[in-house]
């Protein structure tokens, strides 16, 4: 479950319809009474700036710290500086940088960064990215794959993370292979 903090909002927004309007506390309550799925949070920048993008940040870190789930989220941002100050808070946190192209794989295994996040295009333009970034130590994820074929290919090329609006068929998919 992807869930998206936007930078002026105490509120999350998200591919479901069920994420309007929900805190994170709720949502990271949610999280925990189940295990099949775990929150990839996204922060976003905000209108008024890096200062308070960086304040927000603190905020979200601060939440899922006192609510001790930290081992349950990811962080995502297309912010750079956002995954370093999430690195400064949680050393232990797992970040993904949404923004390919910006930042060399060096950059992020650098700055501690976890993986890379980044979308479909991406993969078809550089067919060994996965295994250029498997090999500088960094996780992976694909967005948005909804097209069969190509949930197979990701999930057999070994991306770590899927992000699909088609959980289902992505299940059954993994199911018929085993």
């Amino acid at each position: 479950i992807r869930w998206n903090y936007p930078g002026d909002s105490p509120f999350l927004s998200g591919n479901r319809k069920a994420c309007s309007g929900t805190s994170l506390q709720e949502l990271l309550i949610a999280a925990r009474a189940q295990n099949s799925t775990h929150p990839i949070i996204e922060i976003k920048d905000s209108q008024k700036g890096l200062e308070r993008t960086l304040q927000l940040t603190d905020s979200v870190v601060n939440i899922v710290h006192r609510m001790k789930m930290q081992g349950y989220v990811e962080y995502i941002s297309f912010n750079y500086e956002v995954l370093k100050r999430i690195r400064e808070l949680d050393p232990t946190a797992r970040t993904l940088y949404l923004w390919e192209g910006k930042k060399e794989l060096k950059d992020l295994v650098n700055d501690r960064i976890s993986g890379i996040d980044y979308s479909y295009y991406a993969y078809r333009q550089d067919k060994n990215l996965t295994q250029k970034a498997r090999e500088a130590g960094l996780l992976t994820n694909v967005w948005t794959v909804n097209n069969a074929e190509e949930l197979q290919q990701y999930y057999l090329l070994g991306v770590d993370y899927i992000t699909t609006d088609e959980p289902e068929l992505l299940l059954k998919i993994i199911d018929s292979l085993k």
